[in-house]
């Protein structure tokens, strides 16, 4: 069974559980907190980033490439509607963008206790 590092509060965690919901997968979430580097999660991407999909020793880093290997390999429910070049390069273009303001909008903080708790900041949205 596929294993998913991810930390629930990180938008490109987020991104990937969301294409596999909508591809209807299954797999093992592994919590990972990405500042801690755990070893599992160094041997699995050296950048120690999260998310990372693992299963028999491949991993897969990144939630672009994560999120291309299943819309390449998962037929079913397919999240391109017309998958071309020049019709996906808007996209690509945008997402990085959007995963940073979204991903610069959270923060994480610890207690002394140890325990983490995430709080999101005032995101600035517009209106039509």
């Amino acid at each position: 069974m596929w294993r998913l590092l991810q930390f629930p509060l990180c938008p490109f965690s987020r991104k990937v559980r969301f294409t596999l919901a909508v591809k209807g997968l299954t797999v093992e979430l592994v919590p990972a907190l990405p500042w801690e580097k755990s070893p599992e999660l160094l041997a699995l991407n050296p950048a120690g980033q999260t998310p990372v999909l693992e299963l028999d020793g491949l991993a897969i880093a990144d939630s672009a490439a994560i999120c291309d290997y299943f819309e390449e390999t998962v037929t079913r429910t397919p999240l391109s509607v017309a998958a071309t070049a020049s019709t996906l390069c808007p996209a690509k273009i945008l997402m990085p963008r959007f995963l940073k303001d979204f991903s610069s909008s959270v923060e994480i903080s610890s207690s002394s206790s140890g325990t983490m708790r995430g709080n999101i900041s005032t995101m600035v949205t517009s209106t039509p």
